[in-house]
């Protein structure tokens, strides 16, 4: 029966989520009592879920696996577990819940990988328990995985946990974790290539090099490799793409919850992971693994070109329809080849 009502949440947050403020079904009441139940667990199938778009990704691409935190705003204080945190957005304190997301970043596909509101435990802590369920199947699939992550989650744990666990790693530091001789050293905006740095309470020394985030702002990175200073700054950009995925969770409504019970506003919370993953599935479908796996192998410029000449194709083909001349099948088989017959490549948005 919950599992009933379940899929019939997950069907109405895929459409649309303000349906539920005006259901008659669903009240406010009758909602926070569903999600409040003890008996019912989805976890098991989104996990499922994961698994089988993992199954369809390829591992010889370049994979991100990226971790955030963000704020839940809320404005009623009754809501269970709402605290005053700082915004660092809006630069002031503002009522929340603070959420961890880990996304795994493969080409131009985004996938929600652990999404756990946090309560009475630190986000480093939450991290590293993710991590240790996730890390096993992701480098057996993955053996080229890149963690990157921004200050506010590096710690020395975190970083003694990667380097036990042997992965590749980017992140973000503050300046005062390194020692007074690396601080120096890392004084020079300029310095050309990474240099070694002791971090306080970890033994094993860095790669530091510090990287630009626009507006003339730059940060002390650190890594396990030794890589260029254009290296540093590449990959440290695809951090931003757990930014636009908890925009997309937030749109799918992971801060528009309407319960106030903790256990009730988790379950909502993995509602909504719910349908963003099961958007991405129907969304990889559409497309086909063929399509998908092309548009990951040409650069944009060539997908470019291949609509242009489809679009050219198309047009001519309405227009041999109407005014045929006798080198029209000709005509239209060149361009059949040049485009593979039908769509071969397709622009693949996320």
């Amino acid at each position: 029966m919950n599992e009933a009502k379940y899929n019939a949440l997950l069907n109405i947050f895929s459409h649309s989520l303000y349906i539920l403020s005006s259901s008659p079904t669903y009240s406010a009441s009758t909602l926070s009592r569903f999600l409040s139940s003890p008996d019912f667990n989805p976890m098991p199938q989104i996990q499922s879920l994961i698994y089988q778009l993992l199954a369809k990704l390829s591992s010889s691409h370049k994979a991100f696996l990226i971790a955030d935190t963000t704020l839940l705003r809320k404005t009623g204080s009754k809501i269970e577990g709402v605290n005053k945190l700082y915004d660092p957005s809006s630069k002031r304190i503002v009522l929340a819940h603070r959420a961890l997301v880990i996304i795994l970043s493969v080409g131009n596909l985004r996938v929600p990988l652990h999404v756990e509101l946090l309560r009475d435990v630190k986000p480093v802590d939450a991290l590293i328990e993710a991590l240790k369920r996730l890390l096993h199947s992701l480098k057996r699939l993955f053996p080229n995985l890149l963690f990157l992550c921004d200050a506010g989650l590096t710690c020395n744990r975190l970083l003694e946990f990667l380097l036990s666990e042997e992965v590749d790693f980017v992140c973000a530091i503050s300046q005062g974790r390194v020692d007074r001789e690396s601080k120096e050293k890392l004084r020079d905006l300029w310095f050309p290539r990474p240099e070694r740095v002791k971090l306080k309470g970890l033994s094993k020394p860095l790669y530091a090099h510090r990287v630009g985030e626009g507006d003339d702002k730059e940060k002390v990175v650190v890594s396990n490799k030794a890589l260029s200073k254009k290296r540093f700054g590449d990959l440290y950009k695809h951090r931003w793409q757990v930014e636009s995925e908890i925009k997309v969770l937030k749109v799918h409504g992971l801060e528009s919850y309407m319960v106030r019970k903790l256990r009730a506003i988790r379950l909502w919370i993995m509602a909504v992971w719910h349908v963003v993953l099961l958007k991405l599935r129907s969304k990889l479908n559409e497309i086909g693994f063929r399509k998908y796996m092309l548009s990951l192998a040409f650069p944009p410029i060539v997908v470019e070109l291949v609509e242009v000449v489809e679009f050219i194709q198309e047009v001519l083909r309405r227009c041999l329809k109407f005014f045929p001349f006798p080198d029209d099948r000709l005509f239209l088989l060149m361009f059949q080849n040049l485009t593979g017959g039908h769509s071969c490549c397709e622009k693949v948005w996320f």
